[in-house]
């Protein structure tokens, strides 16, 4: 009589054990994968929140402002403007990669996020044609509108470019 053999062999043993291995390397990349999108995802949508926040504030001092007092974009100057805006006199500023966005004294975005940022003096909506912004430009009769643009570093690989104009429309 013939017994039979019932069960696995030790290689079928073994194969298996390389296939579910296989597997469950594929799974894991694609979990890490997954949490690396979602930790992006939730830097990207804090960085979208400041930016908000900080270009919603710019806009509201600029659109406020009675006049230009003066404005510095030089390569050696920090980025700044001086507006009166209910007959206070107000600076936004900044000094270069590394230092924060202000608002007077107070920080309206912290120093590691942002990358870039420019004021540009418009005359008009549709042109492109800036105004000098040295020497001040409260002199020129034709500022019309400030255009920001706000660069901040979401990752150490990742910047995200934020653009608005405003219109001065309480100038004197």
């Amino acid at each position: 009589m013939k017994i039979k053999d019932s069960g696995f062999t030790f290689v079928e043993l073994i194969a298996s054990l390389i296939l579910i291995g296989i597997a469950g390397a594929i799974a894991g990349l694609g979990l890490v994968q997954i949490a690396d999108g979602f930790i992006y995802s939730k830097k990207n949508a804090e960085t979208v929140q400041k930016a908000g926040l900080a270009m919603s504030r710019l806009a509201r001092e600029f659109g406020a402002a009675s006049s230009v007092i003066s404005a510095s974009s030089l390569p050696d100057d920090p980025e700044s403007v001086k507006f009166r805006r209910d007959d206070d006199e107000h600076t936004v500023s900044w000094a270069g990669k590394g230092h924060p966005l202000k608002i007077d004294d107070d920080i309206l975005i912290d120093s590691d996020a942002v990358e870039s940022f420019n004021l540009t003096y418009l005359r008009s909506y549709y042109g492109s044609t800036a105004l000098e912004t040295y020497p001040p430009v409260s002199s020129a009769p034709s500022l019309a509108m400030i255009e920001i643009t706000l660069s901040l570093k979401i990752t150490d690989e990742t910047d995200s470019t934020f653009t608005k104009r405003v219109f001065l429309r309480n100038l004197e």
